[in-house]
């Protein structure tokens, strides 16, 4: 019989996922080795995981060997084929501008409005016609930005108004719960499983937490008010500046007991260039 299912080679797609759908596909403790169709069962979990690109089945005694590989982001192709501008994002000053495919129509050190083209999608050809392309350039503009935050001392949240947990055994294949399981869905789940010499053993114990919750509104003293400011000003930051080079900047902080509110003027150097399609007749 299986008593061990070793799952390696898994990231995204957690171990409970595949170890549920091998329990779907007739594979669990308990199992007998000559029934396990390692064929049937890697296309049964490759259908209902279709997260996974890559998966065999090995019966290695009493023990269950899964590897798995999991599917890559396809990588994103622009469609050259059709012709397109590339334009500013920000209003500012080219710091540079490097042209691939296309008619630069700006220079370093030019002034730029956002939503102006920097690269036109066309050539002139040596006949004095023009054939319209698939722009391609690169642009940093050195611009000014504001990332400006304001954060509540009230926060709504929620907090827990009742928790209750229970214990189930895995024992050889056997599910033996100690409890009366609800009808709900538990909120958190916690597996430990007996392990000897690095080899799993059919024995595990599983706990079942159950938590209702209800909104609340709490405020925040002097302190986690300011923890929560500056957590909040950097995300922001983050989020706006994450690929931009900071030349200088100015921070100016408003603070009362309602609220902090930050406001930081940055004069930064970004990527600023977007391809933009042209309307060609």
């Amino acid at each position: 019989m299986i008593w061990s299912i070793d799952v390696s080679g898994n990231n995204a797609v957690t171990e409970q996922q595949i170890i549920e759908a091998l329990a779907q596909a007739g594979v669990r403790h308990g199992t007998f080795r000559k029934s396990v169709d390692a064929v049937s069962v890697r296309f049964f979990v490759m259908e209902k995981l279709p997260e996974l690109s890559y998966l065999t089945v090995n019966v290695l005694g009493s023990r269950l060997e899964v590897k798995v590989a999991e599917q890559a982001d396809a990588p994103h192709i622009a469609d050259t084929s059709v012709p397109c501008d590339v334009i500013s994002l920000f209003d500012g000053q080219i710091a540079a501008l490097e042209v691939y495919q296309g008619t630069a129509l700006h220079k370093r050190g030019e002034a730029v409005r956002k939503g102006e083209t920097l690269v036109g999608g066309f050539i002139e050809l040596s006949n004095g016609s023009v054939k319209f392309k698939h722009a391609e350039g690169y642009a940093v503009l050195r611009t000014d930005l504001t990332v400006s935050t304001c954060t509540n001392a009230k926060l709504s949240t929620s907090h827990i108004t009742s928790e209750k947990s229970g214990i189930t055994l895995h024992i050889l294949g056997f599910d033996i719960p100690l409890y009366k399981k609800p009808a709900t869905k538990p909120t958190l789940v916690r597996t430990r499983i007996l392990t000897l010499n690095s080899i799993r053993m059919p024995f595990s114990v599983t706990r079942e937490i159950y938590r209702t919750y209800s909104p609340q509104t709490v405020t925040l003293d002097e302190k986690q008010l300011a923890l929560s400011a500056a957590e909040n000003h950097l995300e922001q930051k983050h989020n706006t500046l994450a690929n931009a080079h900071i030349c200088s900047q100015k921070m100016t902080l408003k603070r009362t007991a309602e609220h902090i509110a930050v406001k930081a003027e940055y004069f930064a150097e970004v990527s600023a260039g977007t391809a933009k399609e042209m309307l060609t007749e």
